[in-house]
């Protein structure tokens, strides 16, 4: 059985995980798959230029995290809406899903989004509501599921299975570990959530995370 991590910022040497590094320009990529992206947090002195080359890297499965943040950046939120709007050019360019980070700006989100439909996008680190769950449906979203979602466990009890996704994000838990909350909140075995999340991984990435990490 293989457990999905699709947004980590830390190393995973677990033999059963696979798992999706984050990066930003400037960082060195690494041997396993990753995403890459220009945060909001840190894009004052990043360039969409400096995108392509961690790209077109055969190990880079998703562009992001990158998105909106109305409560922290280094640039104004017109500026952050630009550099958004490029990385989604790119990933529509190179048919890459879309990892995203989302902070007090969902209804620009959701305008930008709609110039993109044909793009997959995980809404990584997901605490909002079912009614944000519901704004989104027609988008081709996912929800990931991390340690900052316990606090709105009915949201993740009742969600509909194809929705759901994993993460550690920046925690030093294990992707397992994740899985095994998920589960209990979800009352199901941990088997049948993992054929859950691996039907939608196919349906974010098709095949491409069943290459060898």
């Amino acid at each position: 059985m293989l457990y999905y991590d699709v947004h980590t910022h830390l190393t995973s040497n677990h033999p059963s995980a696979v798992s999706i590094l984050n990066v930003i320009p400037g960082q060195a990529v690494p041997e396993s798959f990753f995403s890459a992206g220009i945060h909001p947090w840190y894009a004052k002195d990043a360039y969409i230029e400096d995108l392509h080359k961690h790209i077109t890297n055969p190990y880079c499965v998703a562009i992001g995290e990158c998105g909106l943040d109305n409560l922290k950046s280094d640039i104004d939120f017109a500026e952050q809406k630009k550099i958004f709007y490029s990385q989604l050019e790119l990933a529509k360019q190179f048919s890459k899903p879309v990892i995203l980070h989302v902070v007090r700006s969902n209804n620009e989100l959701f305008h930008i989004l709609k110039d993109f439909p044909e793009l997959a996008y995980i809404w990584h680190g997901f605490t909002g509501n079912i009614e944000t769950v519901n704004q989104f449906s027609r988008f081709n979203m996912f929800f990931s599921f991390g340690n900052r979602a316990l606090k709105n466990e009915n949201l993740w009890r009742t969600l509909l299975d194809d929705l759901i996704v994993c993460e550690t994000d920046d925690s030093s838990s294990d992707i397992t570990d994740i899985y095994s909350s998920l589960a209990l909140i979800r009352n199901i075995d941990l088997e049948s959530l993992a054929l859950i999340i691996k039907n939608n991984i196919v349906k974010i990435f098709g095949n491409e995370l069943e290459r060898k990490n």
